[in-house]
C-alpha cells in the first residue's frame, strides 16, 4: 500500500503501481472519481482531460464616443454645451451644400448637414459668422471645434447651434 497526502492528512491507498483507477473498489462511476478523494478536501478528477479548444471570441468593438477629441454624432446628447474645458468637436462629410436663410426678424442663418457614419448633424451658424460655411461644398470633409449647444432633433436629425466661438476647417 502507498500513502497519499491530501489536505495535510494521510490516506492509505492501495499500491499505486497496481492502481487501475476505474476497476478500483474505491472508484465511483456515478461521479467518475475515486471515493478516497471525496473523503478529504475537494474532489479532484484523476483522469486527465484535454482542455477544451474554444476559439477566442472576436473582440467586440466598443462604442466609441470620443475619437481623438472628436465626438461621434450618435453620442451627442440634447442639452450638451461646450465649455472651456470640454468642447464639443465633430468631424464629418458635408451631406448637402450649405444653405443661407434670412429669418423674419432679419437675422442670417446658414444650415449645414454633416454625416460621420453614425448619423447626421444639422448645424446652424448665426450672425456674423453665418457666411463661413458657404465656403464649403457637398462632399467636403470638415472638422468643427467648439459647437455651442446640442438641440432637440428634428425629423430624426440631430440639431446643433455652432455659436460664436467655433472653429471650422476642411480636412480633404
Amino acid at each position: 500500500m502507498s500513502d497519499i497526502q491530501m489536505s495535510n492528512e494521510v490516506i492509505t491507498c492501495f499500491n499505486e503501481a497496481e492502481c487501475t483507477y476505474k476497476s478500483c473498489i474505491m472508484y465511483s462511476e456515478e461521479i467518475d472519481i475515486c471515493k478516497l478523494e471525496l473523503l478529504k478536501g475537494k474532489p479532484v478528477m484523476k483522469t486527465p482531460t484535454a482542455p477544451k479548444m474554444v476559439a477566442p471570441k472576436a473582440a467586440e468593438p466598443e462604442k466609441q464616443t470620443n475619437l481623438g477629441g472628436t465626438r461621434i454624432i450618435s453620442s451627442l446628447k440634447v442639452g450638451e454645451k461646450s465649455t472651456k474645458d470640454n468642447k464639443i468637436n465633430v468631424k464629418g462629410t458635408i451631406k448637402y451644400d450649405p444653405e443661407e436663410n434670412t429669418t423674419q426678424t432679419g437675422k442670417t442663418v446658414t444650415n449645414l448637414v454633416i454625416n460621420d457614419g453614425t448619423g447626421d448633424l444639422k448645424l446652424a451658424f448665426w450672425g456674423k459668422k453665418s457666411a463661413e460655411p458657404l465656403e464649403y461644398a457637398k462632399g467636403d470633409e470638415v472638422f468643427i471645434e467648439g459647437i455651442f449647444v446640442i438641440n432637440e432633433p428634428y425629423k430624426d436629425v440631430a440639431q446643433a447651434s455652432a455659436g460664436n466661438y467655433y472653429k471650422m476647417c476642411k480636412l480633404n
